[in-house]
């Protein structure tokens, strides 16, 4: 979202955090916002670098992992300001200055050491009989297929025989996929038996520019001109598969953001100053899976999707014993955002007053595709391969792995792609008085009114429900 545009801590002059009941020049916000004021250049040529260098080979490693987590991180920069000067051409001091800040960031990092929890081999091949609890029992599934009336209201099914499904039962979507699964490290554990291979963000990258102008038209008037370029790629690992293993749901977010600003100051008198602010911001997010264009529905034989990007389909396991790890993910999805303000402040003192009148007005775009559900949403529970009259057993029996064997769903999900073209608008006024009252008081009060009438859609595709309105 916008809101995420920003510059880089170096480039930041003067930041202020406003809470509670602020004045009533400040709208369109919660109980809190913040103020920044971009650094500008002086008469004086000043610049630094930084930079932050951390790695695991300078890092012990810990207690429970077999190796130490992968750590390479550098952030690290420069800025420079002052005056504009042209050698015989044009002299900026007292008058025309800049600044420069670039903030650069490189982040890689895996956590080998967690363990997670994958299918032992013998559920791999369907084979539950050693499927136990904590007290060592034996924990039975059931044959779903045999589902009929117990006679008294409820249902009954029949056990598989030695806790194993047979080979011919096993879907065959399911067999596809148990063949990208990975075989457990701890070969002896139903749970917590393999070690993460990713972290939750693998690497990410952030470069921030910011590029600032200031110049004194005359004694009176003030001129500034900023413009700060964010970009942040990452990739984004989802459970612990590996990178590559379609199973992993690894995908990569490109986020680039653009804000720029024109302020105008005029000190029209000693006590009457104008502020105007023209503003354009920016925000792009996309996000692909690194199994888009695979033809995973195909390859499996899914059939009937309404998928777009034709991604691996999401699938996730609950309830029970030993509940293995989830495949792929949901998110895949473009989001445009985009603002243009203008803000216009007049301050004037006059005696213990010092009062403030202005406006706003805001248009702004948010244009978003997603495609998350196209190609499935799978979730397995142990209940499926339960026995549904054994009462408090009937969470405790069964496993999700083995429904997932069967092919038999416990919920499913997908949905056709969605496109919005939502377009917004708003305006406010505002007065405000600062009153000294005494040198002990002061009053602060203010009236707004803010205005922002309900979105519509580029290709009016929005709908609305009104009971008041007939049929």
């Amino acid at each position: 979202a916008l809101d995420q545009n920003g510059p880089a801590i170096e480039h930041i002059g003067e930041f202020s955090v406003v809470t509670n009941a602020f004045n009533a020049e400040y709208g369109r916000t919660g109980s809190w916002f913040t103020n920044i004021t971009i650094r500008s250049g002086t008469n004086e040529l000043h610049g630094s670098a930084f930079d932050y260098f951390a790695n695991d080979k300078l890092n012990a490693r810990s207690f429970f992992q077999p190796q130490r987590a992968i750590v390479r991180n550098n952030e690290g920069g420069f800025t420079v300001g002052g005056p504009i000067y042209i050698p015989k051409i044009y002299n900026g001091r007292n008058r025309t200055f800049f600044f420069l800040g670039q903030d650069l960031f490189w982040y890689r990092q895996a956590n080998p050491g967690n363990l997670v929890t994958v299918p032992t081999i013998d559920f791999q091949r369907g084979d539950f009989s050693n499927l136990r609890s904590a007290s060592g029992a034996v924990i039975p599934i059931f044959d779903p297929a045999t589902t009929r009336s117990d006679g008294k209201g409820g249902f009954v099914r029949d056990p598989f025989l030695l806790n194993a499904i047979p080979p011919d039962r096993i879907n065959s979507i399911s067999r596809k996929i148990v063949e990208l699964m990975p075989q457990p490290d701890w070969a002896g554990r139903q749970s917590e038996n393999y070690y993460s291979r990713t972290g939750g963000t693998p690497w990410y990258k952030t470069w921030v520019t910011t590029v600032k102008g200031d110049h004194s038209v005359s004694d009176k008037q003030k001129v500034a001109v900023t413009y700060s370029r964010q970009s942040l790629p990452r990739l984004l690992a989802e459970w612990g598969y590996e990178l590559g293993n379609p199973l992993e749901g690894d995908r990569v977010q490109d986020v680039k953001s653009q804000t720029g600003r024109i302020n105008h100051d005029y000190v029209i008198r000693p006590n009457l100053l104008n502020h105007f602010t023209f503003g354009i911001d920016r925000y792009i997010n996309v996000v692909r899976f690194s199994t888009v264009g695979q033809q995973w529905s195909e390859k499996l034989g899914i059939r009937g999707l309404p998928f777009l990007w034709d991604i691996f389909p999401r699938i996730t396991f609950g309830g029970g014993t030993a509940a293995p790890m989830g495949a792929s993910h949901l998110n895949n999805s473009d989001i445009g955002n985009g603002r243009i303000s203008v803000n216009e402040n007049l301050t004037w003192v006059r005696g213990r007053h010092t009062m403030k009148f202005g406006f706003s007005h805001y248009r702004e775009y948010y244009n978003y595709l997603e495609a998350s559900n196209g190609n499935g949403n799978f979730e397995f529970r142990n209940t499926t391969t339960s026995q549904p009259n054994a009462g408090s057993n009937l969470t405790l029996w069964g496993h999700s792995f083995a429904g997932f064997l069967l092919g038999d769903v416990y919920t499913a999900q997908t949905a056709s792609p969605l496109t919005l073209g939502s377009r917004f608008r708003y305006w406010g006024v505002f007065g405000q008085d600062e009153w000294r009252a005494t040198s002990r008081l002061t009053l602060s009060y203010g009236l707004r009114w803010d205005f922002a009438p309900a979105a519509c859609d580029v290709n009016d595709r929005l709908t609305g429900f009104d009971p008041r309105t007939p049929n």
